[in-house]
């Protein structure tokens, strides 16, 4: 029982927190190093501003109901469960901050992501924590050309194996009110396979 509550928080771990409602497309140009015509300290002001990235993610504050499913490998049956998610703006509306309450196996879980967008890097960058590990995960992710479908890929640290680990999440906008997480792990066979989905509600 311990061992499938302990995996079953490795795949929260890897949870969609980034289930953002109107994404654009990623292929924003990076900005550009400091020139003559421009200070390094006004570029680092430029960096540090919010802009039409971050804007969209205010389009997830407010409160979810979640519905789920997860399966430890392909070979066993996925299991059902729920939870609520509120998520809100910090920081000058630089990040979306989520908590997550839920139940695993009979047990309460509850988890914190923040999600913003790096105007240096271009991209999203997500980290999530929860009360059943003391590992913090940190992921990358881009949107595609028609803003409705997220990628991203992050490690974590297999508790049962002692192993670090990637795993691969995908966002499906559907609408402002809704959206779906998939989550897919490799299994003993090395092959990938959906481990988690997930189906917010706007409540």
């Amino acid at each position: 029982m311990k061992k499938r509550v302990a995996l079953f928080a490795t795949v929260l771990l890897c949870m969609g927190v980034l289930l953002m409602t109107g994404f654009s497309s990623q292929q924003a140009e990076k900005p550009q190093a400091a020139t003559k015509e421009e200070a390094p300290e006004a570029m680092m002001m430029k960096l540090a501003q919010p802009g039409a990235h971050h804007e969209r993610l205010k389009a997830m504050v407010g409160k979810w109901e979640m519905t789920g499913k997860s399966s430890m490998s392909p070979a066993i049956e996925p299991v059902s469960w729920g939870g609520l998610s509120e998520k809100k703006m910090i920081l000058g509306d630089r990040f979306l901050r989520e908590e997550v309450h839920s139940e695993m196996m009979g047990q309460p879980f509850t988890g914190i992501g923040v999600v913003g967008y790096d105007n240096l890097l271009a991209k999203y960058v997500w980290i999530w924590m929860d009360d059943m590990s003391t590992g913090i995960m940190v992921s990358e992710g881009t949107c595609d050309d028609s803003g409705k479908i997220l990628t991203l890929s992050g490690e974590y640290m297999d508790p049962m194996e002692g192993t670090m680990k990637t795993a691969r999440s995908v966002i499906r906008i559907i609408s402002e009110d809704k959206h779906v997480f998939e989550m897919y792990n490799k299994g003993p066979d090395g092959k990938e396979f959906k481990s988690m989905e997930i189906t917010y509600v706007r409540s």
